[in-house]
């Protein structure tokens, strides 16, 4: 059905281009064609230079014009995402947008290589799985590189993908060795179907290949699908009296002394290229935290660790946020990171704090050269932490959600938890 309303789409094209070329129309009448226009996605092509043309003439509409030219996969889709990344952070719904216009934005990949040094760590896998979906050759070397990333292993995944899609031969034997030896098993496996299909000559067949390029996009956020959980781990809890803890299951009463206000969290607003319906979404849950925080007694924590002058204490209020706080001994509350916060650990000569909701990360907690904590993005999980423990051999154990039962190591290494009877 869609297909046969191919050509009544393409011939609504030239009326809506009259339309935006109209120097008496009003703005709003030129923003409301030109969002129809890009609409048509493809059907539109034929008004692609003309608009281009038209950018130049009425630059008080080249931002809509811009995004009737990437609907419709326009040849200088990636020369206007350059642009944007160049005049405004990049998040990662901008590169899901560059990504599904694929080889047409290839102009772009200098500019996503180089977030591949972002500090925030899904601007960084964005960016790896992009340069695959457009086909930018010349990031292969960078990309075999990430195959070996210590902190993240979502983007060593992104990478295999990425290096599958762009067929370049060089790739094979360091793709071969990943799947021999990456720690994490869908890595293992993406790796080596990569490598196979570059060996063989053959087309790439990625997580996701759906027809919704979205789903094919987040994939990666369902990387640890199907890999089980271990029920019995070999390491067992180790007790660590180092550093006094406290639980809201076991320590209620010294716990609720921490208790800090609620107007210390705050609320983002949704990114600006979020599509309508999640951005419906993050607004309703904006605003019923709005209304909650209107009349929230103080925020009791679920963990606390004490420290040399005060309290580490987290909260996990699910989809309503949650943060770390130090509650110092003077009666200071200062807010470290807004986060959903699983547990607090001894690792090594590391205090580290588990983070998770849908994702998962590690963050270590440390004094900057000013005396105050501050908290740090580590390593990356490739999922959200259940419970955790320090285990008898100086290793945090952390069962995922549904993603396996991990170890990781004082330095940071990470393996698969050894199980009993297997």
């Amino acid at each position: 059905m869609l297909a046969d309303m191919g050509p009544e789409r393409a011939a609504a094209a030239p009326g809506l281009l009259a339309i935006a070329q109209d120097p008496a129309a009003s703005e709003a009448k030129v923003a409301g064609a030109l969002s129809v226009l890009g609409g048509l996605g493809a059907d539109a092509a034929s008004t692609e230079a003309a608009l281009i043309a038209l950018r130049a003439r009425r630059p008080s509409t080249s931002a809509q014009i811009d995004d009737a030219l990437i609907a419709m996969h326009s040849r200088r889709s990636g020369a206007i995402f350059a642009e944007r990344f160049g005049n405004q952070a990049p998040d990662i719904f901008q590169l899901r947008d560059l990504a599904e216009v694929g080889p047409a934005s290839r102009d772009a990949g200098p500019a996503v290589v180089a977030l591949l040094s972002n500090p925030e760590s899904e601007i960084r896998l964005g960016a790896t799985l992009t340069l695959g979906f457009i086909g930018y050759a010349p990031s292969v070397d960078a990309l075999i590189a990430l195959l070996d990333d210590p902190v993240d292993a979502r983007v060593a995944w992104a990478a295999a993908e990425s290096l599958g899609r762009l067929r370049d031969p060089r790739a094979i034997s360091p793709l071969e060795r990943t799947a021999r030896a990456h720690w994490y098993p869908p890595v293992r496996e993406t790796a080596a179907s990569a490598a196979a299909s570059l060996r063989n000559g053959t087309t790439f067949v990625g997580k996701q290949e759906d027809d919704d390029f979205q789903l094919r996009f987040i994939a990666v956020w369902n990387l640890g699908e199907g890999v089980a959980n271990c029920s019995s781990p070999v390491d067992a809890p180790a007790a660590d009296l180092r550093y006094r803890k406290l639980s809201i299951k076991k320590d209620k009463a010294s716990i609720t002394k921490l208790a800090y206000p609620a107007r210390l969290t705050s609320d983002d607003d949704p990114p600006p290229s979020m599509r309508p319906e999640l951005a419906a979404y993050y607004a309703d849950i904006a605003a019923k935290r709005a209304r909650w925080l209107k009349t929230a007694p103080d925020v009791v924590p679920q963990v606390a660790m004490r420290v040399n002058d005060g309290w580490l204490a987290g909260s996990d209020r699910g989809e309503f946020g949650g943060e770390l706080v130090f509650v110092g001994d003077g009666g200071t509350r200062r807010q470290l990171a807004e986060v959903n916060v699983k547990d607090l650990h001894v690792l090594g000569k590391r205090i580290v704090m588990l983070e998770g909701l849908a994702h998962g990360a590690i963050h270590e907690i440390a004094r900057a050269p000013d005396g105050t904590m501050r908290a740090t993005p580590w390593r990356i999980l490739p999922g959200a932490p259940r419970t955790s423990w320090i285990t008898e051999h100086g290793e945090l154990l952390i069962q995922l959600e549904s993603a396996g039962t991990v170890l990781v190591s004082p330095d940071g290494n990470m393996r698969m938890a050894p199980c009993r009877g297997v």
